[in-house]
């Protein structure tokens, strides 16, 4: 009795498929890069807390080649003023939202930003505030919380380094931080006391 033979049925290489669709993704990605840079605008930048800070409040700092860009939250801590119990409480909040108003008012979003130079009291200040509205927000049952996060541009290093000396202090060890590396035409986008952002450019 003759065996049946069994028709080998051959395997179906994805290969080629796999290589063209590849090469595509490639070409348009490449399109999108040319387009972009034809059409000369550059890339916008909005540092955002990653998933272990997502509860916390972002106060951004860009670090520029020629200094620092400061970007405190002015409509969160507004928020957080008005749901404050104590007099006491809700008048150094708010005090602060009004200066942090101010710095938000300085900056142009259709000029070049220039980085401050900060000395190291300025950083102090800068950083013993969050914790005061940190302590202040813990204090009254809330769970806002700020967070230091860092734009770092080509050749800016040299200033987050300067500010990393003094953050780095004992009395700020509670405040937790976030990090990205920018590219130089990146954008940054400049949030307003009403919670509206207008784009940054260097």
């Amino acid at each position: 009795m003759k065996r049946r033979r069994r028709l080998k049925v051959p395997a179906l290489d994805l290969f080629p498929f796999l290589s063209i669709f590849l090469c595509i993704m490639g070409i348009l990605a490449f399109l999108e890069t040319l387009m972009a840079t034809a059409s000369g605008k550059a890339s916008k930048i909005e540092i955002k807390p990653g998933k272990f800070l997502q509860q916390a409040t972002p106060y951004q700092i860009f670090c520029l080649p020629d200094g620092l860009v400061i970007l405190p939250p002015v409509s969160e801590i507004k928020a957080l003023a008005a749901t404050l119990k104590s007099p006491k409480d809700r008048q150094r909040v708010t005090a602060i939202a009004e200066k942090r108003d101010k710095v938000l008012a300085g900056y142009n979003p259709h000029e070049r930003h220039k980085g401050r130079l900060l000395s190291d009291e300025e950083i102090s200040a800068l950083l013993e505030e969050m914790v005061e509205i940190n302590n202040i927000a813990k204090n009254n049952d809330s769970l806002y919380e700020e967070t230091l996060l860092f734009g770092i541009y080509p050749a800016g290093s040299a200033h987050f380094h300067n500010f990393r000396r003094v953050m780095y202090d004992t009395r700020f060890e509670g405040l937790k931080k976030g990090y990205e590396i920018l590219d130089s035409d990146w954008q940054f986008v400049i949030p307003s006391a009403a919670g509206q952002t207008a784009e940054g450019a260097l």
